[in-house]
């Protein structure tokens, strides 16, 4: 049965090296938000193109699954809300998280090193509202990394 993994954690986290490590793991696909924001929208990024970007990332999941392909979602998926619709949408796999808890002191610096970091208020603002991940959602299981 394939596997749709759903990664979460802060910008800096360390989400995309460890989705990297599980790739390899699990034999899984990564799709990831960040890399699907640059490939549709080239010329830069506004909060207006999530719903676009998300809701390709979602559609490629559920093609990859339907293909007995395990995924990997790649993406901050800080919401709690958020994190049952897209749950709703994948049926006949396996429902994994891994929450990234990183400290934040840890996730700002990382994040200051990066070529396009994200504002530190926008970091801050998904460190207020995140919501951790329980099994409730939908998930077969949530992991703390």
């Amino acid at each position: 049965m394939s596997k749709l993994i759903m990664l979460v954690g802060l910008p800096g986290a360390g989400k995309s090296t460890f989705a990297k490590e599980l790739a390899i793991k699990e034999t899984a696909v990564i799709l990831s938000s960040d890399a699907l924001k640059e490939e549709l929208f080239p010329g830069g990024y506004d909060e207006k193109i999530d719903p676009i970007v998300f809701n390709e990332l979602y559609t490629r999941a559920f093609n990859n699954i339907t293909k007995g392909i395990s995924v990997i979602l790649d993406a901050t998926n800080v919401a709690s809300g958020t994190r049952v619709a897209a749950l709703k949408r994948y049926s006949n796999c396996e429902k994994i998280c891994y929450y990234i808890s990183t400290p934040i002191e840890v996730c700002r610096k990382r994040n200051s090193l990066r070529d396009k970091p994200v504002s530190d208020t926008a970091i801050m603002r998904m460190h207020n509202s995140l919501e951790i991940p329980t099994v409730s959602e939908g998930f077969h299981k949530v992991c703390i990394v």
